[in-house]
């Protein structure tokens, strides 16, 4: 769905921007990709830190203004099976945006079949919950952030980013 892609880009082009990142607490593994990464936004303004303590992965994204912060909780459910419980914060730097945006998310969670998602917005703030039921681990989702954010650093270079950014003024 294109805006499910909308808003992927804009929550990844959240992590671009003005906003300065410090690196989040880290796992005590001995691995060094145990410790989280960060990727360091250069000419193009996108900043993104991943990482990971226990079950717990923490994604922060800036870019133009925008906001994403992800807090991903890995356990079990009650059968034994493998769950996460995603806390996703976008704050826009406009309310109008963010009134746009809330709308889509509350009508997007509002037709989820498992009807596992919850969207609160103020401001210029949208908050969603929901949980994802599938085999991953920690680690797992630490490695798809920390790839995904990689990818967005190399998008928001080719200026693909300011283009979706555009798209959602429109």
């Amino acid at each position: 769905m294109k805006l499910n892609f909308l808003l992927s880009a804009v929550s990844l082009a959240a992590s671009f921007g003005v906003v300065a990142l410090t690196a989040c607490g880290s796992d005590s593994g001995s691995s060094p990709s145990d410790s989280g990464s960060s990727s360091e936004g250069g000419k193009s303004g996108y900043q993104c830190d991943v990482s990971r303590s226990d079950n717990s992965v923490h994604v922060i994204e800036s870019y133009k203004g925008l906001v994403n912060e992800q807090f991903i909780d890995v356990s079990l459910d009650e059968d034994g099976h493998k769950k996460a419980d995603i806390t996703k914060k976008v704050t826009y730097p406009e309310v109008s945006l963010a009134q746009r945006m809330c709308a889509a998310e509350k009508e997007d969670a509002s037709s989820t079949q498992n009807q596992s998602e919850r969207v609160d917005c103020e401001g210029n703030t949208v908050v969603s919950y929901y949980v994802e039921r599938d085999d991953l681990d920690a680690y797992e989702y630490q490695a798809y952030q920390e790839e995904r954010c990689a990818k967005m650093r190399k998008a928001a270079e080719r200026g693909e980013l300011d283009k979706n950014m555009a798209d959602l003024y429109l």
